[in-house]
């Protein structure tokens, strides 16, 4: 999948099972791959999880970033690979 921030319009979605209603760890941790591009400079983003959570991030060429937001939302993406 390949989605260009050229206008902050675009977007892309993960879909993934909820968590079971029996569930009882104190968080929940989904994993999944994807590829960023940030030729452009670092690029503002936003995650939002279920239409109701948003975390800003930005692009970077970094090797780790994380973020987090006061709601308890927590980004963390790990480059393993840059390109060019």
């Amino acid at each position: 999948m390949l989605v260009r921030a050229l206008s902050g319009k675009q977007s892309m979605i993960w879909k993934t099972e909820p968590v079971p209603e029996d569930y009882c760890e104190k968080e929940a941790v989904f994993v999944w791959l994807a590829g960023m591009g940030c030729s452009m400079g670092n690029v503002k983003m936003t995650m939002e999880i279920n239409d109701k959570y948003k975390l800003p991030f930005y692009t970077t060429r970094k090797e780790k970033c994380e973020v987090s937001e006061k709601n308890g939302i927590f980004l963390s993406y790990v480059n393993n690979m840059t390109d060019g």
